[in-house]
């Protein structure tokens, strides 16, 4: 993955930054053969023609790349090496007198032999050379062998070169016009976002449909690696963080959470709904979180401190004594509850006179349940399945319930009790930090 450094960072390493444009030569094309004057040469015109034959490296530097005038003495080893079977050439952009102005300041510089082309606007724009320094190999025959960083001309390497032996070097490809005022997976329209192994998006309620959670896992590995939120409730966010399931969370019911916060505004529903869409657009939020496979096991806690970080917010799990809705079985069958297998992916549908369940986990079944209490304003309490069936099922119930004691009777029909008790569950705490 390639990596961006800020500027300053750049100047800092001594690796400079050159803007370009136009037409660039790339490997396996043929160098153009022209004339250019040059310095500490044995003419002061170079013809390219007549260095047919050799090995020809251009090194591309200026006068505030440190790393590059470092890298001189090296190249200039390597010519006194490898004598007329390579020529070094510098190359730079500045102008004869930054050069001159450079030379007072460095030793390197003054005492180089390399042969020197000066204030070139040719060359250089003929490549899409962005940072330096870059080393561009002519072969023998007039083509355009390597593009490259300075640092892959080595004795080794070019000895190989010169007997014949293929070398790979790595190929060095910028992007001349890059926009650094611009988030990266915005620049060059998207252009790098295939490249993004990890991130983590946090923005104000969009222009989407409805609302969701997702936590999806990567396929073929099966590790979860990517979760994804639309337009959701703060309280939502932790709840998945901390409950680490979309299906069946153990914090998706309200009286599961405590909310000790200087500001619950953001994290309670407010009572009427005359109020509750303005709400939803002051508090909602999407979040995203992407991650390679081997931090899947991670995900869940780099959410929680995610959301930390943004909210202000801690979570903490704790074990109280609730009551609760407990789901158990009222016979030892409960086969009637298999699903037929259709829909593939099943459904929940809640009318105003049914709730119907088909070839969905029992997930769904606490999920209707507590759907169906809230609609018909009959009192809620987090539900814990001991029903211990694995199945998916098939289900169909009324929506039109005048107590509990009905729902009670529906659901005994299938062989499931619904009993009221005390139990100790997870409670989900928030905190100001």
């Amino acid at each position: 993955m390639k990596t961006h450094i800020p500027l300053f960072f750049l100047l800092l390493l001594g690796i400079t930054t050159k803007s370009v444009q136009g037409q660039y030569l790339d490997t396996g094309q043929v160098f153009p053969v022209k004339s250019f004057p040059i310095q500490q040469y044995k003419t002061s015109n170079l013809d390219f023609n007549n260095l047919r034959g050799k090995l020809v490296i251009l090194d591309f530097w200026d006068i505030g790349c440190a790393a590059c005038i470092h890298s001189m003495p090296k190249m200039e080893a390597l010519q006194q090496q490898f004598g007329d079977q390579v020529q070094v050439i510098l190359v730079t952009e500045d102008s004869q007198e930054k050069v001159d102005g450079m030379k007072k300041r460095s030793k390197i510089l003054r005492e180089t032999s390399l042969p020197f082309i000066i204030g070139d606007t040719a060359i250089i724009k003929r490549f899409a050379v962005y940072s330096l320094p870059t080393h561009v190999w002519i072969s023998p025959d007039g083509h355009i062998s390597q593009i490259t960083n300075g640092y892959n001309s080595t004795p080794d390497v070019i000895q190989n070169y010169l007997k014949g032996k293929r070398v790979a070097l790595h190929v060095k490809k910028e992007y001349p016009d890059f926009d650094r005022t611009v988030p990266l997976w915005l620049e060059g329209g998207g252009r790098h976002v295939n490249r993004i192994q990890y991130f983590s998006y946090i923005s104000t309620r969009i222009d989407a449909k409805g609302g969701f959670l997702s936590a999806a896992k990567d396929q073929p590995s099966g590790k979860l690696t990517h979760i994804q939120a639309i337009n959701v409730t703060p309280l939502e966010l932790y709840q998945l963080a901390y409950g680490q399931t979309t299906l069946n969370n153990p914090f998706a019911e309200g009286s599961t959470c405590i909310i000790e916060l200087q500001n619950p505004t953001p994290f309670v529903r407010p009572a009427g709904r005359e109020n509750f869409s303005q709400w939803l657009d002051e508090n909602s939020h999407c979040y995203e979180l992407k991650v390679p496979e081997r931090l899947s096991n991670q995900i869940f806690s780099m959410m929680q401190q995610d959301l930390a970080h943004y909210f202000g917010i801690k979570g903490s799990v704790e074990k109280e004594k609730r009551n609760c809705f407990i789901l158990r079985r009222n016979n030892k069958s409960l086969h009637i509850l298999t699903a037929g297998g259709k829909p593939m992916f099943g459904t929940r549908s809640l009318t105003s006179d049914k709730a119907i369940i088909q070839n969905s986990g029992m997930w769904a079944l606490k999920d209707m349940i507590r759907s169906l209490l809230q609609d018909n304003q009959l009192p809620t309490l987090p539900i814990i399945d001991d029903l211990n069936f694995t199945n998916n099922i098939d289900l169909l119930l009324s929506n039109k319930l005048n107590s509990l004691e009905q729902l009670q009777k529906e659901l005994d029909s299938y062989g499931i009790g619904l009993s009221e008790e005390e139990a100790e569950i997870p409670v989900l705490i928030l905190k100001d930090i």
